[in-house]
């Protein structure tokens, strides 16, 4: 069975990490399916860009890559970037540079369970606790 590779962004900046929302499925992390050709740092590196129009770049953020993990379906891999901001960083204006409406919320630890499937939340909470 061939599995689906994705990438994902905890972007944590003061406490609270950055989820988005395509009015289709559910609010998840910044990211998407690998690309043909890329590295999981490559695809995660232009997804966040296209949807957010946040530039990570290694010499202004503390990048912890956390590694394969299942998510959801036994089907795909998700590998997690937990990406933290300094805390002088200035959130640019968000918007997506793709043809689909993002809308963006950071949501604080507590309120995880309110946003993200139970799955999710609980993977981040577990990464972060790491």
């Amino acid at each position: 069975m061939h599995k689906t590779v994705r990438v994902g962004a905890i972007i944590d900046h003061e406490d609270h990490i950055l989820i988005v929302h395509d009015g289709k499925s559910g609010w998840r992390l910044p990211g998407s399916e690998l690309g043909e050709g890329e590295t999981p740092w490559d695809t995660l590196l232009r997804e966040v860009w296209e949807e957010t129009n946040i530039l990570i770049k290694d010499s202004n953020v503390n990048i912890n890559y956390t590694g394969s993990h299942p998510l959801l379906r036994n089907e795909e891999d998700i590998h997690i970037f937990n990406i933290t901001m300094p805390k002088d960083w200035e959130s640019p204006t968000l918007k997506n540079y793709k043809s689909k409406q993002l809308n963006y919320k950071w949501v604080h630890p507590l309120d995880y369970s309110k946003y993200l499937s139970p799955r999710l939340y609980k993977l981040i909470e577990e990464l972060q606790n790491d």
